[in-house]
């Protein structure tokens, strides 16, 4: 009796085994998988890439950005991107320009519109532009600030 328990056990950890080695199999990229998604704003997997990204600039990531004008953007430009949208809502006045750039083919703008009352949040109208190798194309968006302070896109 002893000898037949001692198997099963030994028979259900290598069928674990085995389960846990077909599931990580299924995890595996091919290069061209991962050359796509780290492309994007946001992964095959809808996953956020920005996730560590300081909270106060996290939810940004899910504004205009995440659309077309973000879509060609690297990690570090919309990093740069993310945090210039905070700045211009934070703490610039109506109509007053947020500028970033990476590099002279590589840059945007935010402008912001005057803020204004949602119940118990402060909101935000403005328009980012992006200036991809000469070609510029721009979003509206809107973003309250929540309980937290972190300003959060309307969609």
């Amino acid at each position: 009796m002893q000898s037949t328990l001692t198997l099963l056990v030994k028979f259900r950890k290598w069928w674990m085994l085995v389960a846990v080695s077909f599931l990580l199999a299924g995890c595996a990229t091919t290069s061209s998988e991962t050359k796509t998604a780290s492309n994007s704003a946001f992964s095959l997997s809808g996953l956020n890439p920005w996730a560590r990204l300081s909270p106060k600039f996290r939810e940004l990531s899910k504004g205009p950005l995440a659309g077309e004008i973000g879509a060609s953007l690297s990690k570090s430009a919309m990093k740069q991107a993310i945090e210039a949208e905070y700045k211009a809502l934070e703490g610039k006045r109506s109509g007053e320009i947020t500028k970033w750039a990476v590099s002279g083919e590589l840059n945007g703008k935010i402008t912001p519109f005057p803020p204004y009352q949602v119940g118990s949040s402060n909101c935000r109208r403005y328009i980012h532009s992006v200036s991809v190798d000469g070609k510029t194309n721009q979003a509206t968006g809107t973003a309250c600030r929540n309980k937290e302070g972190v300003w959060s896109p309307l969609t």
